[in-house]
């Protein structure tokens, strides 16, 4: 029901579809004083949420900064990746086929390599609203065997649809450790304050190690084109309200 409910209420929030139902109704009630006002208002979320140069101040704020590779403990048991940066059943089968976010995936490579994780646990299967979870993450294993981590250094968690079952799911292959020590997690920047509450609240001492930052560069934040309205700033705040909401719905629900 919270699965349901949750994709349900992220629909509803999305700017574009607020825009579009205060326009609409704005033009249907066109020779009413309610009605004006309503199409002002979208005109008004259109400029706010177009705005490159507001989008980034925000995420600025939300995404968990960068961390470099000598603040991170040596020797952590897990680098645990966080999924759905993949397609895992895109054909021909011979290779991994990456979506936005693969940093996930690779920066793990780096992290075992440099000694800081002993072995990858990568968690994530299909996230549809109706079927079954379980992805084939075949390819990601391969993937990480061809970079050349030792097929014992490699787990993989196949059923796990959101953030909170990313957590229990791992928490549950890393039971019979009993205290598996420090952790690091990956997963994309914007989504780290939420992995974090969520991997934390099932007992799992935490190392954030965010990747696939959204945000613009500083330099970048004050060039002109950021001022003006943008339809890919529009559809960025998406993403960015969904993290918010998920956020927001995890804490009062007690799963971060």
């Amino acid at each position: 029901m919270f699965f349901i409910l949750s994709k349900t209420l992220l629909f509803l929030l999305k700017p574009f579809n607020l825009i579009l139902v205060t326009m609409l109704a704005g033009m249907l009630f066109s020779k009413r004083h309610a009605g004006r006002k309503m199409v002002l208002a979208s005109l008004v979320m259109i400029v706010l949420f177009g705005n490159g140069f507001l989008f980034n101040t925000v995420l600025l704020q939300w995404e968990i900064p960068a961390s470099p590779l000598t603040a991170i403990p040596d020797n952590c048991s897990y680098a645990i990746v966080l999924g759905g940066t993949a397609d895992v059943e895109r054909e021909p089968r011979d290779r991994l086929y990456f979506n936005k976010g693969a940093e996930r995936i690779t920066q793990a490579v780096n992290l075992h390599r440099a000694g800081k994780a002993r072995q990858i646990l990568y968690t994530g299967g299909r996230s549809e609203l109706f079927g079954d979870p379980e992805a084939d993450n075949q390819p990601i294993s391969d993937f990480y065997t061809m970079c050349g981590v030792p097929v014992g250094d490699i787990i993989i968690e196949s059923r796990s649809r959101n953030t909170r079952e990313n957590a229990l799911l791992s928490r549950e292959m890393l039971g019979d450790i009993g205290n598996p020590g420090p952790v690091i997690l990956l997963t994309s920047a914007f989504h780290m304050r939420r992995s974090l509450a969520c991997f934390r609240k099932v007992g799992l001492d935490v190392v954030p190690f965010s990747t696939d930052f959204n945000s613009v560069l500083p330099a970048d934040r004050y060039k002109i084109g950021q001022f003006f309205p943008s339809a890919k700033t529009l559809n960025d705040w998406e993403f960015l309200i969904k993290e918010m909401v998920g956020f927001l719905v995890y804490r009062l629900s007690g799963y971060a």
